[in-house]
């Protein structure tokens, strides 16, 4: 019989069973046609390569909303190499705007656990006053208090 089963396909691509249905879902693949008198639907190398192709995007950080736009054939009739150019470059623009975000959050949560002294009260611990004042708190003390308790802490 011709064709890759979804697990297969699955395989081959490196995603889930479920993501491929969920592709489905959402119109970024089209289902196989089932066999006449039941059966189970088999996969292309075509399909395969898409799923390939939605997969390297992720890769990069593309969202499926562009990865849509992507393969809208449409779009790849009237698309040239420049348009991929200045794509990847606002992606990439919009990845290093992440890792800066990224590197605060990492220095400030770094602040946090060096101030805590790992034990007692809540009120002397620098990650809850942080949080408490809703990231107003300076994360280089360890004074505050604590207006409500969890129950269980």
């Amino acid at each position: 019989m011709a064709g890759l089963t979804i697990s297969e396909t699955a395989r081959e691509a490196g995603v889930g069973v479920e993501t491929i249905r969920y592709y489905q879902r959402i119109g970024l693949m089209t289902p196989p046609p089932r066999p006449a008198g039941g059966g189970v639907r088999r996969y292309t190398q075509a399909d395969l390569s898409r799923l390939r192709f939605i997969r390297a995007a992720k890769d990069l950080g593309f969202t499926l909303r562009e990865i849509r736009f992507l393969l809208d054939p449409e779009n790849q009739r009237s698309a040239d190499c420049t348009e991929m150019k200045e794509l990847a470059e606002a992606k990439l623009e919009h990845l290093r705007r992440n890792i800066q975000r990224l590197t605060s959050m990492c220095r400030v949560l770094e602040q946090l656990a060096e101030g805590c002294p790992g034990c007692g009260p809540l009120d002397i611990c620098t990650l809850w006053n942080h949080l408490q004042s809703g990231g107003n708190h300076d994360p280089t003390t360890s004074s505050g208090s604590v207006h409500s308790r969890m129950p269980g802490l």
